[in-house]
């Protein structure tokens, strides 16, 4: 069997399915070739970005730091017992 015989348009779906394959290996190729300096180099920033904001400081004591627990008292503590039917995780600590 020859590859050949594919490519006599005896059959209409014989020159249908060469087009299809032919088209799809142009877009698979031209893709490549349009999109090879970012595949290789890596997506770059051509700008800086307008959205920044300031690191804020925590004292190394603050609640909830290196896995320690926060204890809530009064309003806050029933607040927080309600958002942790609604929440993941406790929005009340501050």
């Amino acid at each position: 069997m020859s590859f050949a015989r594919f490519l006599i348009p005896r059959r209409k779906e014989n020159v249908l399915n060469f087009l299809i394959i032919a088209a799809f290996c142009a877009i698979v190729i031209l893709y490549y070739k349009l999109d090879s300096r970012t595949l290789f180099l890596g997506r770059k920033e051509s700008r800086l970005s307008k959205r920044s904001w300031k690191q804020e400081s925590m004292a190394p004591g603050a609640p909830g730091e290196n896995g320690r627990g926060v204890l809530l008292y009064g309003e806050h503590k029933k607040q927080g017992q309600r958002d942790m039917k609604k929440w993941f995780m406790n929005v009340e600590a501050r």
